[in-house]
């Protein structure tokens, strides 16, 4: 499958192309159902052929990209990025949402293509997409957000991921686990605070003091002088 050859289109009209594509989706769920790899490529394949008859179709592209995630990621983006171009998926919002997250994924873990910034930029264009906010809050608390590890940051991409529907297993223990670590900081930080606070306030007694006594000593070397 990495030796993926763009398909020769033979043009046809519409109508027949959609018959013959809704044909395909029975099939194509079939040899999913059977986990038939080969046959599912085979069948992605033919459909990217007939979308390209049918104004507004695009699934079969999303869904062969997807399909070839691991396989070819090279050939992903590619489709990917025409699947962006496209104006019916421009105003898609899900599907949308969906290929930024995928080309994230993508250039986050892929050896040839591998860049963290278009993987960053990718996945924050999927604000609502849960799989991109939990990719987000695992770059942030690994530090590859901001060059040092944000848990709070993490905590906000993991609590968004739970609100737009992720059923990442162990999340919601995660979040638990985050937020009591915060807190404990947050005492540290406070105790540390109240600490710092009583050092500098034992200093600025015995500054006065100090004061005080040299005032004392002032005053009495002058009595001295002038009673001599």
């Amino acid at each position: 499958m990495s030796g993926y050859v763009w398909p020769h289109y033979n043009f046809i009209s519409e109508e027949k192309a959609r018959i013959e594509i809704d044909a395909l989706y029975v099939h194509y769920s079939s040899a999913q159902a059977e986990q038939d790899i080969k046959e599912t490529y085979k069948l992605l394949v033919k459909g990217l052929t007939l979308e390209e008859n049918i104004e507004g179709e695009y699934y079969n592209t999303y869904r062969l990209a997807i399909f070839l995630v691991r396989e070819a990621p090279e050939t992903c983006i590619i489709l990917f990025t025409k699947l962006l171009e496209n104006k019916h998926v421009q105003s898609d919002i899900v599907t949308l949402q969906s290929i930024h997250y995928y080309l994230g994924k993508i250039y986050s873990s892929s050896k040839n293509v591998y860049n963290l910034l278009k993987a960053i930029d990718h996945l924050k264009k999927a604000p609502a997409d849960p799989d991109a906010l939990y990719k987000l809050g695992k770059f942030a608390l690994l530090g590859q957000l901001n060059s040092t590890p944000d848990k709070l940051e993490a905590l906000e991409y993991f609590r968004k991921a739970i609100m737009c529907g992720s059923q990442k297993k162990g999340l919601p223990l995660l979040c638990t686990n985050l937020l009591a670590e915060l807190k404990k900081s947050e005492e540290e930080l406070k105790k540390q605070k109240d600490r710092d606070d009583l050092i500098v306030s034992l200093a600025l007694q015995v500054e006065q003091q100090r004061q005080c006594i040299k005032q004392l000593e002032d005053e009495q070397h002058q009595q001295h002088i002038e009673h001599n």
